[in-house]
């Protein structure tokens, strides 16, 4: 499945993390998936990251709802899209997703039986003659116990976690095929998806090691929250199947998107990996994190840098290829 990592680490900035490896409605699985779309107008700015289906997730993120939103901007002014804020945004994106819920149940109903949703809600289909047919109780028992049930219609097991921010006020939400209304997380961090547990107990033992009064009240550095979901990341696609390939990073700062390119977020990944091993310090890490991902600096005078700080750079390298090291500690 996936990975969706977020963050808020202060009132203004936030990011969301996602791994790269997706699986289609049939069944196969590749590492090219983009999981991490943004939309801005007057800076108003929605990040969403799915996990689920990647046909299905592209239909409701980058047909459906880009499409409704490209309208929005061009045809509402200015006070409007204030007035009516990012929750505008979300609700309209979580109704498209339960819109696009009952299309998948209807198109499997009217496939397999030839009947729609509304016909086994109701007991009866109309038929030819303009008379009621009843409906089989198999039929019903198994809408009702397989058909609607997330746990097991692995194609309504799909949910977004976004990222919003107004007026100094930045928001997540999980946005879920299987809840009505779009739920707003109160914590400052979240995970989605099949590598979620692994995620989760990385973050949750960062935000441990923090008092309350900088979990809350001053914020988290920026570029310790970007480590720690990079960190997470990592560690989902180590342990969970269905996690893997490079992450994508989509930064919320000063009301912009930043997206790092592919090979800054390589080397990022890198010396985090490389820093948690103990061959380069926390100190050159933040240093070319914020270079590579803030500033969006080139990442070839970055990495020559990397080899002369290491500790250990044959052994480090060799750890980045995949060899076993005892790390340098």
């Amino acid at each position: 499945m996936t990975v969706i990592n977020g963050m808020k680490f202060n009132e203004n900035e936030g990011a969301l993390v996602a791994d790269e490896q997706a699986s289609t409605s049939h069944g196969r699985k590749y590492d090219t998936a983009e999981k991490l779309h943004d939309y801005s107008i007057n800076g108003l700015i929605l990040i969403v990251g799915g996990t689920g289906y990647s046909d299905i997730l592209y239909d409701i993120s980058e047909d459906k709802f880009r499409k409704w939103f490209d309208n929005y901007e061009g045809n509402a002014n200015k006070s409007e899209i204030t007035k009516n804020g990012p929750e505008h945004l979300i609700n309209n994106f979580n109704m498209i997703m339960l819109e696009k819920k009952r299309e998948l149940i209807d198109g499997h109903l009217i496939s397999k039986y030839g009947l729609s949703e509304k016909d086994i809600q109701r007991g009866y289909r109309i038929n030819e003659n303009n008379e009621r047919d009843p409906i089989h109780e198999n039929v019903t028992r198994e809408y009702f116990e397989r058909i609607q049930n997330p746990e097991k219609n692995l194609l309504i097991r799909n949910s977004f976690l976004a990222l919003t921010n107004c007026e100094n006020n930045l928001n997540m939400y999980e946005i879920s095929m299987d809840c009505a209304k779009p739920r707003i997380i109160a914590d400052n961090y979240c995970s989605l998806g099949s590598g979620s547990d692994a995620a989760d107990s990385e973050l949750s033992s960062f935000f441990n090691d923090k008092t309350r009064a900088e979990r809350w009240e001053g914020g988290i550095e920026k570029i310790d929250g970007i480590v720690a979901l990079i960190n997470a990341t990592e560690t989902a696609s180590l342990k969970n199947v269905g996690v893997g390939g490079l992450p994508y990073i989509k930064i919320l700062t000063n009301e912009k998107v930043i997206t790092p390119s592919e090979y800054n977020t390589k080397l990022s990944t890198e010396i985090v990996k490389a820093t948690k091993k103990g061959y380069l310090s926390e100190e050159f890490q933040n240093e070319a994190i914020s270079t590579l991902l803030f500033d969006g600096k080139g990442f070839e005078g970055v990495e020559k840098e990397m080899q002369k700080q290491s500790k250990d750079s044959k052994e480090m390298n060799l750890m980045l290829r995949g060899y076993k090291t005892n790390g340098n500690k």
